[in-house]
């Protein structure tokens, strides 16, 4: 439900750890055509997702809390069990200074999908995937409109990999490929963090994400010969070619 977890372990240069576009003009934006019944639940939703991964708001995880007990209160019937039992291990884990250990547990993971896949469904966002091997990314959209995305992040490779989305600052020129190449604290200074998706071999994640308009950088920082088992030493994935850019244009 929230991307917190994927703050955290597997990003070499940030704290870490299929595109959807939203059921509205020219693919992005807003919820319209949500039912009105499901529109106040659907914006609560997203947006605690969007709060707590938001690294820049030192806030966030006590607005993704509110949030989410506030959406409680909204929940629609045919999700409401699902969320009952989400809503506590979330708060937990926003409280928690080692969120991990609960945002890993496989009932967690299935409460979580089962959240985010009714989002999905529901309240306007339509799937396109995002397929990651070892060692690329496939089926990238390019370009998208800007709005309200969800990402299905479908693993095929026998490695943990994440989809890890950059937006580059107005004004910088450079190529995904120089981007890379540079020192991490460089790097930072001409990228920022938005979001992102992960999973183990053989696994789907769902999320989603709302993407202005911009220059994005996708890419997979999970050092080579990570799996659920084993911690990998190698260089991160990106380093092998797993990365690409991602064009968003204005919805006007």
């Amino acid at each position: 439900m929230t991307k917190a977890k994927r703050l955290t372990g597997f990003l070499l240069l940030a704290p870490m750890l299929v595109l959807l576009v939203t059921a509205c003009d020219r693919e992005g934006g807003s919820l319209a055509g949500v039912p009105a019944e499901n529109l106040t639940f659907c914006e609560d939703v997203i947006k605690a997702e969007d709060v707590a991964s938001n690294p820049e708001n030192p806030n966030g995880p006590a607005e993704s809390i509110a949030l989410h007990d506030k959406a409680l209160r909204e929940a629609p019937d045919d999700i409401k069990t699902e969320f009952r039992r989400l809503v506590p291990q979330v708060r937990q884990a926003l409280q928690s200074e080692e969120p991990d250990e609960i945002f890993r547990e496989p009932n967690f993971r299935r409460l979580e999908d089962q959240v985010d896949r009714w989002v999905i469904e529901n309240c306007g966002v339509a799937t396109r995937e995002i397929r990651a091997l070892d060692y690329r990314f496939e089926d990238v959209p390019h370009p998208v409109w800007e709005g309200r995305f969800a990402v299905r992040l479908v693993n095929e490779g026998k490695e943990i990999h994440e989809l890890a989305a950059f937006r580059i600052n107005d004004g910088v020129t450079d190529s995904v490929e120089d981007l890379l190449a540079l020192p991490p604290e460089q790097i930072f200074e001409k990228v920022a963090f938005v979001d992102s998706a992960a999973g183990a071999g053989g696994q789907t994640d769902n999320e989603v994400w709302d993407l202005k308009a911009g220059r994005y950088l996708l890419s997979c920082f999970v050092p080579v010969g990570t799996t659920e088992t084993t911690e990998g030493t190698g260089p991160p994935h990106a380093a092998r070619g797993m990365y690409n850019e991602l064009n968003v244009r204005p919805s006007v």
